[in-house]
C-alpha cells in the first residue's frame, strides 16, 4: 500500500462523515482499522486515493462488512 499521510487523513475524514451520516459511532481503533482495510482494497483494485474513489470503496466496504 502506497498511501501518504494525506491519503490516510482523507480516508479517515470521509469514513467518519459517512458513519456520522448513518448514525454510527466507532472508537478510533476501529476507524483506523477500517481505514487500513479500505486503502488496501482501493490499492488492490487499482484505484487511486482521490475523494471519489475512497468514498466509493468506503461505501462498498461498509456494505459488505456492516458495523
Amino acid at each position: 500500500m502506497f498511501a501518504t499521510n494525506d491519503d490516510i487523513d482523507r480516508c479517515k475524514l470521509l469514513l467518519q462523515y459517512i458513519l456520522r451520516d448513518k448514525g454510527i459511532s466507532l472508537e478510533d481503533d476501529s476507524i483506523n482499522e477500517i481505514v487500513k482495510r479500505v486503502l488496501a482494497l482501493t490499492y488492490a483494485k487499482g484505484g487511486d486515493y482521490t475523494e471519489g474513489s475512497l468514498d466509493a470503496y468506503i461505501r462498498i466496504y461498509l456494505r459488505d462488512n456492516p458495523v
